[in-house]
């Protein structure tokens, strides 16, 4: 009975000792004599002298500064008369006339621009502006349209 206890325990023995550590990089830290524990292997970090940095040499490029344009608000046209948007702005590619109200509409490449006009006592004068896309459902892009909007009005008034 003794015998097969000691086999027992001796297999079991061996058993632990060769697979507790399966990977020679393990068994390295066992036997070298300063490595005391895996844990102050990981914890301790290797200590460097410390390098000069050279410093760094960035070429600045020169800023150009933006060119800011004012955007024109067509509001000043309101109760202008009819002659006097005729001479700023120049003859309607559209017009069309119902009782007191004419309506006014100038083709650009971005936009649509129509001008309602009211009849009074003296000639018809500006009440509403309005900018539209040019297709149908279509978007637009307020400060092309009214970019170029404005650049009519320069070459009018030059």
């Amino acid at each position: 009975m003794k015998k097969i206890l000691y086999k027992i325990i001796i297999n079991l023995s061996v058993f632990i000792f060769l697979g507790g550590c399966h990977n020679l990089e393990h068994r390295k830290l066992f036997l070298e004599p300063n490595n005391q524990s895996l844990v102050n292997k990981a914890v301790k970090p290797k200590i460097t002298p410390i390098e000069k940095v050279k410093p760094k040499i960035i070429a600045i490029e020169k800023v150009k500064p933006k060119i800011i344009k004012k955007k024109i608000n067509l509001q000043f046209l309101i109760n202008f008369s009819e002659n006097k948007l005729y001479s700023i702005i120049g003859k309607g590619d559209f017009v069309k006339e119902e009782g007191k109200l004419k309506n006014i509409q100038y083709y650009f490449t971005k936009c649509f621009l129509d001008v309602f006009l009211i009849k009074r006592n003296n000639g018809y004068h500006v009440t509403l502006l309005q900018i539209r896309p040019i297709l149908l459902n279509g978007s637009i892009n307020k400060d092309k349209c009214l970019d170029e909007i404005s650049n009519k009005l320069k070459t009018s008034f030059n």
